[in-house]
């Protein structure tokens, strides 16, 4: 897979837009045969590699399971995520190191 940064409008307003990620689905070479793949097959691959793909964030995102979801781009479907903002080097100090520590643990982690 290859990963972008992209801009993709909103569903619910046609005048608004998010930033997000674009993970593109990319495999397109049988290695074990050492030949490529014909386009509907890697059409099929595409779709339930990113099917099951995109269960899984939803199952990690939660409250935003919302911005996931799939497209299909050039006959590949790919997986739309949440584009998150990295943390300028000058802020990156224990105690915000500490802070998203903590939210990860809330958000992300279940005690079974």
């Amino acid at each position: 897979s290859r990963v972008w940064r992209a801009v993709v409008q909103s569903n619910e307003n046609k005048r608004t837009a998010y930033t997000c990620v674009v993970k593109y689905w990319i495999k397109v070479f049988d290695e074990n045969n050492n030949e490529s793949w014909e386009s509907n097959h890697i059409e099929k691959e595409s779709n339930n590699s990113t099917e099951m793909e995109v269960k899984n964030y939803n199952k990690i995102y939660g409250d935003l399971a919302n911005l996931v979801g799939r497209k299909k781009l050039n006959s590949r479907w790919c997986v739309i995520l949440p584009f998150f903002e990295p943390i300028p080097k000058n802020r990156r100090n224990q105690e915000t190191l500490k802070k998203i520590e903590k939210m990860l643990i809330q958000k992300f982690y279940k005690k079974e």
